[in-house]
Order: C-alpha cells, then structure tokens, then sequence
C-alpha cells in the first residue's frame, strides 16, 4: 500500500494546455497552480520540469488526468501528440507513484466536491446524495462518465460515448445533423462538438441566403451577442441535441444522484447554450421514464478535474496502489 503523503502534485492535460497544481492530500486544498500551453513544450516531461523548478520542495506522488486514452499504465493525449508511461513519467521525473486517469473520470470523482457556486441546476428535483451521477463533456470531443457509491468513497466508470450514434427524429433534423457533421461520422463525438456547431450555424444562415458577420470560423459567438434569430435557433437545436444525449446517458446509469455537463477547451462551451431548450431535449417527452424529476446541472469549474485527480491517488492508496476505473 502507498504510504499516505501530505502534498503531491495534479495535473491535466489537454489538447491545448496543461494545469499543474499543488495539493494538500488531507483537505484537496489547491495551490502553486498553473496554466501552460502545450505548445510550448515538446513534451510532458519538459512541462513538468519547468513546473517542479517553480516548487520549494519536490513532490514524489503524481497524479495526471488526461484528455486521451488511458490503457494499461499509457496514456496519448488526443489532440497533442504527446504519449507517455506511468513507469516512464516515475522514472524520468523521480517520482515515487504516477497516477494516470482520463480526465472525465477524474472529473466524475469530483462531482462530490463541486461547491453551489460552481454549478447551476437547469430543472428537475434535489438529487440523491448517494446514488449515482454521470458527467458528459462536449466541446474537442464528446465523453461521459459515472461514478457509483463503493463502500466509503466513488468509483468512476467511463466508456467511449462519443463512439455512439446520434440520429435525428425528423427529415429536417437529420439534413440539420448532415450539414453539422460535414460528411464526417454521424456519430456523437463529431456532431456535438463546437466544430458542429459553427457548421450548424452556418448552414443555418445559408438556408436564409445570409453569411456569416466577421470570421466565419468563430462567428456563433458574434451572433449570440447581438441576440441574432439565426444564432439563437442554432444554440436552442444544438442545445435540445446535446440535452438529448445526456438524457439518454441518464437513462441508461440511472443516474439519481444528477447529470452534470461540462465543457473541455473547444470553441464553445456552456454559455452558448440555452438552459430551456437543453432541458426540453433532455426529457425529450420521455414521459414515465423518470427524466422528469432527475436534475440537470450545469458545472462550471477550473479545479474539479484537478481534485479528481487527487482522488485517484487516494484510490491508489486505499487499494494498493490499483488503478481506478478510468
């Protein structure tokens, strides 16, 4: 069993940036926190040796939630290039224990933690405290997770959501689905992402014989802002597609203890969407399946995934140094 350790550093790694911080293993108080772009390292290792050159002291437990695969003590970081071992990363950086998590696991394991400042809740009940609760992220690409109650703690459990298909429930809808994929997969990692989107909308204004204002790439934002009836029904369909996907994932964990949406570093996140229309999709006239009274919450939250992080170390700790369900 890993001895218990006061501080130990987490870490995520995305597609674009990396966040380091220090935390306190007893009260998962976070601090030297930082914020690099990938791009400015070839490499984890490099980002985190210019990390550990700005500690006072040199934490030998790590933990690194990543936005990636996770497979057999190896993660690739989807979007970087980076690829890189547990045994490698103890080795190379002196550390005595790696954690390795994906980032919505870590990210699931924190929904306990999540403070009322950081979440809004879009309809339904109060959730069960102890009953199980799953995370979508939308933005780079699709994933989700749950976590269910195990003796005194959570256990995340995560798939490949954005493998799964999405169809649409009318002609128009899926001609809509068609032009936000752009030929790509119709699956529901390509069409609910902030690239979709921007298709969306463009394809939107088209249909109306009108063209994007300013950038085309990042346009959605601009029309938004100016309160623009083609961005506003590009946000409500997309939003009513994301609610719907949610609602089914809440469907299929029983998912008492409240669904929980996030965003990764795509272009858009959770202000884009309408909170009316992402819950109409979410029950999606479902009647008698529940969706009804489970609440859905909107979290927003620059640590969350980091803390998760640091629970994956106590995982660690409280089974020998096993792994958790990533």
């Amino acid at each position: 069993m890993i001895p218990r350790r006061r501080t130990a550093i987490a870490g995520e790694v995305g597609p674009t940036h990396v966040r380091f911080a220090l935390i306190d293993m007893d009260e998962l108080r976070l601090d030297h926190f930082v914020n690099f772009r990938c791009g400015d390292f070839t490499s984890i290792e490099q980002a985190l040796a210019s990390y550990l050159r700005s500690l006072p002291a040199h934490p030998d437990v790590l933990s690194l939630a990543v936005a990636g695969t996770v497979d057999n003590d190896r993660a690739s970081v989807l979007g970087s290039g980076w690829h890189f071992t547990r045994r490698h990363l103890e080795s190379a950086m002196s550390m005595r224990h790696v954690t390795l998590i994906r980032d919505i696991s870590a990210m699931a394991l924190a929904l306990p933690l999540l403070e009322p400042h950081e979440i809004e809740q879009v309809g339904g009940e109060a959730p069960f405290i102890d009953r199980p609760k799953i995370v979508m992220s939308f933005g780079h690409f699709l994933e989700a997770a749950t976590i269910i109650p195990v003796d005194d703690g959570w256990m995340a459990l995560a798939g490949a959501a954005g493998e799964m298909s999405l169809g649409g429930v009318d002609a128009d809808e899926i001609e809509l689905l068609k032009h936000a994929g752009a030929d790509g997969p119709m699956s529901a990692g390509n069409l609910l992402s902030s690239e979709a989107l921007q298709k969306l909308y463009l394809h939107l204004l088209s249909r109306k014989g009108r063209v994007a204002d300013g950038d085309p790439h990042d346009s959605l934002a601009t029309g938004l802002a100016k309160q623009d009836a083609v961005a506003v029904e590009a946000s409500q369909i997309f939003s009513a597609w994301i609610g719907r996907r949610i609602g089914d994932l809440a469907l299929l964990t029983g998912a008492e203890g409240g669904a929980y949406l996030v965003s990764d570093e795509g272009r858009y996140g959770l202000d884009v969407l309408s909170p009316h229309a992402l819950r109409q999709g979410f029950e999606a006239g479902r009647t008698g399946s529940g969706l009804a009274r489970l609440p859905l919450f909107l979290a927003r939250s620059t640590t969350a995934v980091l803390r998760g992080a640091a629970l994956a170390i106590q995982f660690d700790e409280d089974h020998g140094g096993g792994q958790p369900a990533a």
